[in-house]
């Protein structure tokens, strides 16, 4: 095969006729069989061979030439030069295709075609790089990846060498094309407003293209030397033209990936972490229209700056926002400019972010004696769990389960109206029962309220059998998801959570297990069944009435679950 042939090394085809073509006193023709007889042979070691030897005769021919007389020589140079221009590219060309077919890499074959010099190849192999620096480093793919022979800065190595492009060039020109390239912010965090906290977003989304940029200029410089003077030149670098964002991702990575000494030996960490700061809000400050330099940031008195803006923009929720966020950086003690902002934000139904600032504030004592605290928190939490509903976001739920978490930390937590909520989610309708999942997820995480049982019972009341067991799949499919994983920090057993046991306990009531168990994956509905019923104390209970009602196989199936559980 052709995998085969990219990785056996023994030209032994070849070997059999090089004698005979030594024996060829006419250099030309020599070098013309050997060019027929390379592109007979199939992309392996015996072309690679057969060219060797070709580009060998050329060079030994190109002396004899230069011995001849004009104007015979300079016809025959020409003519030599040509065919040796061809033998080199056909030589790249072999060498090229085994290193690509020997890494499962032959996607990127007709890429090569057009490579004349050095830009066309660094072009070329930036795009076999990226596209395998996304498997190799994030994916691991192993059905794809298993048996490649070389690590990728390795083909890298091998594909530049070709083009004559050593690895260490190669790679600083791919670190400058990926820092200097422009933020690319995930459309989902739109909602986030300022540039700075929508890449902080971005890069929390592995998917992102944010996340993949970063991904590869890691990769990179884990094979070059001199990493962090690298990322802190093209942080401090005066060249126009460079983002503050970009910039500043430069140094978020090297705070990832160098140590507290490393930067050390370069400049003082606290100036470093202080410009980083500086070129985040730089950034903000240029989305939102408000002139400010570095080095007037550095120097002014934040506190003095926040009330200033605040006094010229606070009908603008993006100065607002960046207002909050310099008060929280640098502990601004102003409560009553903080209740009005989180008001501000509020109306401009920045429900996640207003969560968030809760969270700092609530640990900040200054902010503490803030009366209207419990109402902020009742506003950004219900308003948040509307607006999932109303999005199309995938991640709806670990986006719910993050917000609950921070409820549960939170100081004002029994402030938190879960009634409310519950309420407001059950009585809505929409696609694969999510605003009542919502609701469900609320009562179970949130401190038991039984006013907020009562709303999730008269809604499961209202529904038949067959609808309130498709509810329990969908609450049991989530118990299963890679989510749990998520909320795994709220101590909750989602397979005994407070809804599923009262939707369980309502079936009991009703006698509807045929109706809302007996469905697929029949299995995984009785066994969850069962093992909430043992949980609760209530599984002789189930099982008599089953009895009672004459339902002997069923009562059969759950004592078996019993002991199989």
């Amino acid at each position: 095969t052709a995998y085969e042939l990219a990785l056996s090394k023994t030209p032994t085809r070849f070997n059999a006729i090089q004698h005979l073509i030594r024996c060829f006193k006419d250099p030309e023709a020599a070098i013309s069989t050997i060019k027929h007889a390379a592109d007979a042979f199939p992309c392996g070691p015996d072309r690679v061979a057969a060219l060797k030897m070709g580009i060998k005769l050329l060079r030994k021919w190109g002396q004899y030439i230069k011995q001849m007389t004009e104007p015979e020589r300079a016809h025959v140079m020409a003519k030599a030069e040509t065919i040796y221009m061809h033998f080199e590219t056909s030589y790249a060309d072999a060498m090229t295709e085994i290193a690509l077919r020997r890494n499962h890499m032959e996607r990127y074959l007709s890429l090569f075609a057009d490579v004349r010099d050095a830009e066309s190849a660094i072009d070329v192999l930036a795009t076999v790089f990226e596209g395998e620096c996304t498997g190799a480093s994030a994916k691991a793919e192993p059905d794809d990846r298993q048996d490649v022979a070389e690590p990728l800065h390795e083909v890298l190595r091998r594909l530049a060498a070709i083009h004559d492009i050593g690895l260490e060039t190669l790679l600083q020109r791919l670190l400058k094309r990926y820092l200097e390239a422009p933020i690319v912010l995930a459309p989902n965090t739109a909602e986030l407003l300022l540039p700075s906290t929508r890449y902080q977003a971005s890069l929390a989304d592995l998917q992102s293209g944010e996340s993949e940029q970063r991904r590869r200029i890691v990769y990179i410089l884990g094979h070059i030397s001199d990493a962090v003077s690298r990322l802190l030149s093209f942080a401090y670098s005066s060249t126009a033209g460079i983002s503050c964002l970009s910039r500043s991702r430069a140094l978020e990575i090297l705070f990832a990936v160098a140590s507290h000494d490393d930067i050390a030996q370069q400049q003082r960490v606290a100036d470093v972490r202080c410009y980083f700061q500086a070129l985040l809000y730089l950034g903000d400050f240029e989305f939102v229209g408000i002139p400010q330099s570095i080095a007037e940031f550095l120097d002014c008195e934040k506190p003095a700056l926040a009330r200033s803006i605040w006094v010229d923009h606070h009908q603008d929720p993006k100065a607002v926002q960046l207002i909050c966020n310099m008060c929280l950086d640098f502990g601004v003690d102003d409560p009553e400019l903080i209740q009005r902002m989180i008001s501000r934000l509020l109306a401009a139904k920045l429900f996640r972010y207003v969560v968030g600032v809760l969270d700092i504030i609530s640990a900040m004592p200054c902010y503490a004696g803030i009366e209207a605290l419990p109402a902020f928190w009742n506003q950004a939490v219900s308003g948040y769990m509307l607006e999932l509903i109303q999005t199309s976001n995938a991640d709806w739920m670990c986006a719910a389960l993050a917000v609950l978490g921070v409820c549960i930390r939170s100081p004002h937590l029994l402030s938190i109206d879960s009634t409310s909520i519950v309420q407001l989610l059950a009585r809505r309708d929409a696609a694969n029962n999510v605003p009542l999942r919502l609701a469900c997820t609320v009562f179970d995480v949130l401190p038991f309220n039984q006013a907020s049982e009562a709303v999730l019972r008269a809604r499961f009341d209202a529904m038949d059998a067959e609808t309130l067991g498709q509810l329990v799949q969908q609450l049991l499919e989530f118990a299963d998801s890679d989510s749990v994983a998520v909320a795994s920090q709220l101590a909750v057993d989602w397979r005994v959570a407070r809804s599923l046991t009262l939707a369980f306990d309502l079936i009991d009531e009703q006698g509807t297990h045929e109706l809302a168990l007996l469905r697929p994956p029949l299995s995984t509905m009785i066994h969850a069944f069962v093992r909430n019923r043992i949980a609760c104390d209530k599984l002789l209970t189930a099982v008599s009435a089953c009895i009672e009602r004459g339902k002997h196989k069923l009562a059969l199936s759950l004592v078996s679950q019993y002991y199989s559980v």
